[in-house]
């Protein structure tokens, strides 16, 4: 990729930067998430110099369709168990007495979240969860966490 964007981009490390994002992309629509990459855009100095202060890319994403049914059931599933996955929250704070993430509820209560009805690729997608995610509908007496599909796209 690298031949082609030298004609229009300067810097190697824009280049760089780019070649990253498209590995990524390349992984994350390989992968099972309900979210695909469908186009990468690129702006600003990174288009007009060759010493950048910062790369500004962007993507753009569009929903798997044949996961679009599933991303809907685990939601649905999520909302349902909120209260039951907040207790587990709650009881790991408690017992553990420091900071806790979703990867630790998900380690230890693995086998409660299937019985509790999530299904092990929704269990790989409620890992993108945040315990403040969760405490955000607490906070509010909402009884859901904040979880947009786009907080898939978060730190890949």
């Amino acid at each position: 990729m690298a031949e082609i964007l030298s004609d229009v981009i300067k810097s190697r490390i824009v280049i760089d930067a780019l070649n990253h994002v498209v590995d990524r992309t390349e992984v994350l629509n390989s992968s099972r998430y309900p979210v695909k990459i469908i186009a990468i855009g690129i702006g600003g100095s990174a288009l007009r110099k060759e010493k950048i202060g910062d790369v500004d890319i962007t993507v753009h994403i569009s929903e798997k369709p044949e996961l679009v049914d599933e991303w809907k059931n685990f939601k649905e599933n999520l909302l349902k168990r909120f209260f039951d996955i907040w207790s587990l929250i709650e009881e790991t704070r408690e017992i553990r007495r420091t900071r806790i993430t979703i990867h630790d509820i998900v380690e230890l209560y693995y086998d409660y979240l299937i019985q509790l009805g999530f299904k092990e690729l929704w269990i790989e997608w409620l890992k993108w969860t945040r315990i403040s995610d969760f405490k955000w509908g607490i906070n509010r007496g909402l009884p859901f966490p904040l979880f947009p599909l786009k907080n898939l796209l978060k730190d890949t």
